[in-house]
């Protein structure tokens, strides 16, 4: 980056032309000093010691900015040595004018950690560090234009942080609503919505921003209301004193160092507290490895720190925040089996954490509440890393589906830190009050015996449960309806009621006569049925609502859900069309059998006449063409129709012409369209043949279907292609006659032994 190298020449300059006093450097982060140290190390002779300074190093290598040699100095640092502390010898300043700081995003919780100019009032600081003792010089990389336009002052905390707190204490101090409580610079309407929202998640809020009774107990604990709200859960789940170490862990800075010159001994000894699947635990294994007071008192502690590269300063602090909470709970602490404490652990946090969830989405990646994208910190043990030589695709997943996370960090991306695999059924029982309910797919469940509908529990827009539940409940009118059309209507469930089985066959008397018909109306049929359902049914949604429903009205009405016939045909009398759509029909000697289906474009759609394999070779179209009286008049119209026209011309008009047909024709036994042709010729006088006809001049419905029977009545083919038909039933008949032949040579009966030699491997029956 510019800024970097800028830093750099700046420094030589001053090493050139300047002979005593030493150097400090602000750089925005942690990374930068790092950089500019690795160039300066390369750049500079022997004879400058360059040094870093900022807040997560290790406390012996802060300690050396205190304690100058003989040797000038380039120290880099961080906005730590803007204000915090004071450095000896320090004489030249070279600043970047930038710094890293922190905001709070009140819209998405997300706490940020962006690298700003810095104002006015924090350059002059700034600068003032070089004139300590004597004289100094303040070296600035941006102009004083720029200088110039920046802010007086850097913005105060309170509009950058999150208020979540302040409400709080404001509320429980009864110091007035914080919208009009008179601050110097009063923070933005956004960041306090937030901080109410996350006190109503925390149930410290009611709905109305009134204090609950966890309100006042969360207020009265001197520590941030999310860890104050584990704490309160944890004295539920019964693992309060384990969650008291966590709380103090989490009040103070990460106690881990990595030196850079020793990062590979620090990530050993921290593996060795490693938990795979939380990094909540390796916090709690770090306490219980170290020495307490008794074990040694703080020698013991520091050499423990200083063994397994901890910082001995945050663990005093975090042992000191212990304390002062274990004096504020003195409740008597409940014992847990450790299967069991660690689960009530993760419940207390996620307690403290319900925005923090996140829902895995690929590899370090997980969905978070506000459709956001965050990645698992790299330092965290739940970061899973490519094995070495591993192919894309085929590394072991181990990371949970569903995490929290003690913090969201916005740097170079946004991160979730210290993180812990969680049961998103968890998250459902402890924002019970944030949950959203949405419904979706509701249907008729036969095993179930009741309208269903299936419930999606969203917390922050991340589906934490899915179950089924009674649709009744939710929307009794549509449940009422699914109830009828899939109990009542579809008719797979058994209904142990009269009406039900008087009306199903009702409806199934007049839906086969419209079929046979091929009416249209049999789709009316179920809907007038339903009509007539719905007219009487309400509040029922399940096979209990209905025996309740008809137990209670059978004895004064017993016939109130027996449909009428005109209810479901409107009045119409159908009896006078089934004459001419008969069951059966007369085939030369024998009486076959004919059903009836409406259903268009469907391969059994029409009339399907059912033939013994014997008499399938033997028939003929004429006879099948005129098997249905119903039929055809239709029939002949459609082939009228499809003659040429000037033929079409002399049978004029052809709905009388074909009626006329329809009364006088009979094929008989011969082809159906050769007997039609010659009938027009001699009655009509119109030269037709068979021929004229264009392929596929008959629609499929008017077209018979034959299903052959062989014995057992077995379907051997289904068809309406005659000669198919007639083909498959003369080779059927040839492989019966060739078995009947090969029979006698190999059939033997009551033989005394094994007479008769070796059985042949297979037996060739001619086709």
């Amino acid at each position: 980056p510019s800024h970097l190298d800028a830093a750099v020449n700046a420094v030589e300059d001053v090493l050139i032309e300047t002979n005593d006093g030493d150097v400090l450097v602000f750089m925005p982060t942690e990374r930068d000093i790092r950089d500019t140290r690795d160039i300066l190390d390369g750049r500079l002779g022997a004879g400058i010691e360059v040094l870093a300074l900022f807040g997560r190093m290790a406390s012996h290598e802060q300690q050396r900015v205190f304690s100058p040699g003989a040797k000038r100095r380039v120290i880099i640092a961080t906005n730590v040595a803007e204000t915090s502390i004071t450095l000896p010898r320090i004489r030249y300043v070279v600043d970047t004018g930038l710094a890293r700081m922190s905001r709070y995003n009140p819209r998405t919780r997300t706490k940020r950690l962006p690298v700003e100019d810095i104002s006015q009032s924090s350059a002059n600081q700034r600068a003032g560090r070089a004139g300590r003792v004597q004289d100094g010089v303040c070296i600035r990389l941006y102009s004083e234009e720029d200088f110039l336009k920046r802010p007086r002052f850097t913005q105060p905390e309170i509009q950058r942080a999150n208020l979540a707190e302040v409400i709080l204490r404001m509320k429980a101090f009864r110091l007035g609503e914080i919208e009009d409580f008179p601050f110097i610079n009063p923070p933005v309407s956004a960041a306090i919505r937030a901080g109410y929202d996350l006190l109503h998640e925390l149930g410290a809020l009611s709905e109305t921003h009134e204090m609950t009774g966890r309100g006042h107990e969360l207020a009265s604990l001197p520590l941030d209301p999310t860890l104050g709200r584990m704490l309160l859960q944890a004295r539920e789940e019964g693992c309060l004193e384990d969650m008291l170490i966590l709380a103090a862990g989490l009040s103070v800075p990460d106690p881990r160092e990595r030196p850079e010159e020793k990062k590979e001994l620090a990530n050993a000894a921290h593996k060795a507290f490693a938990a795979p699947d939380s990094d909540f635990m390796t916090l709690l294994k770090i306490w219980k490895a170290a020495p307490d007071q008794e074990r040694g008192g703080k020698n013991a502690l520091r050499r423990f720190c200083r063994t397994n590269f901890l910082s001995f300063t945050r663990m005093s602090e975090w042992r000191d925040v212990w304390m002062q909470l274990r004096d504020t709970f003195r409740e008597p602490a409940k014992s847990l089996p450790p299967e069991q404490a660690e689960t009530a652990l993760h419940r207390c946090i996620l307690a403290g954490h319900l925005g923090h969830i996140a829902l895995r989405q690929e590899r370090n990646q997980y969905k978070a509440p506000g459709n956001r994208e965050v990645m698992i910190f790299p330092g965290s043990n739940l970061y899973e890393r490519r094995e070495k030589n591993a192919k894309p695709g085929q590394e072991k997943t181990k990371q949970p589906l569903w995490i929290v996370a003690g913090e969201i960090v916005q740097t170079s991306k946004l991160f979730a830190r210290t993180v812990a695999r969680i049961d998103p059924q968890w998250a459902a029982e402890l924002g019970a009050h944030l949950l959203e309910r949405r419904y979706s797919e509701p249907h008729w469940s036969a095993k179930a015996g009741r309208v269903l509908v299936t419930e999606r529990l969203l917390l922050h827009g991340l589906e934490v449960k899915r179950q089924p539940i009674d649709f009744g409940k939710i929307d009794p009118v549509a449940a009422t309806q699914l109830f009828i059309r899939g109990a009542l209507l579809e008719g797979t469930t058994l209904i142990p009621h009269r009406f039900f089985t008087y009306n199903q066959k009702l409806r199934d008397r007049l839906e086969a006569a419209l079929t046979r018909v091929r009416s249209s109306r049999v789709y009316a049929i179920e809907e007038h049925l339903f009509e007539f359902y719905r007219a009487r049914i309400h509040g029922v949604s399940s096979i209990h609502d209905l025996n309740k429903l008809v137990n209670e009205r059978i004895r004064s009405e017993p016939d109130f859900l027996c449909v009428e016939e005109d209810d479901l045909t409107g009045g119409d009398d159908l009896s006078s069309d089934l004459e001419q759509f008969p069951d059966q029909a007369a085939v030369g000697n024998s009486v076959l059998p004919i059903s009836y289906a409406y259903k268009p474009g469907q391969e059994d759609d029409g009339v399907t006449v059912q033939v013994p394999l014997p008499l399938a070779a033997q028939l003929t179209s004429g006879q099948l063409q005129w098997m249905v009286p119903g039929l055809r008049e239709e029939l002949i119209t459609t082939l009228l129709r499809a003659l040429p026209k000037p033929m079409r011309r002399s049978l004029m008009p052809i709905e009388a012409t074909a009626k006329k047909i329809a009364s006088e024709f009979n094929p008989g036994r011969t082809d159906f369209l050769e007997a039609l042709a010659k009938h027009l010729r001699q009655v009509h006088q119109v030269p037709v043949s068979a021929s004229d006809w264009p392929p596929n001049s008959v629609p499929l419905h008017l077209q018979p279907r034959i299903e052959v029977l062989a014995q057992g009545n077995k379907s051997v083919i289904a068809s309406r292609d005659l000669e198919s038909i007639r083909a498959t039933a003369q080779k059927q008949e040839r492989k019966s006659d060739a078995w009947e032949h090969l029979v006698p040579r190999f059939e033997k009966y009551a033989l005394p032994g094994w007479t008769f030699g070796d059985l042949p491997e297979t037996v060739l029956v001619e086709e």
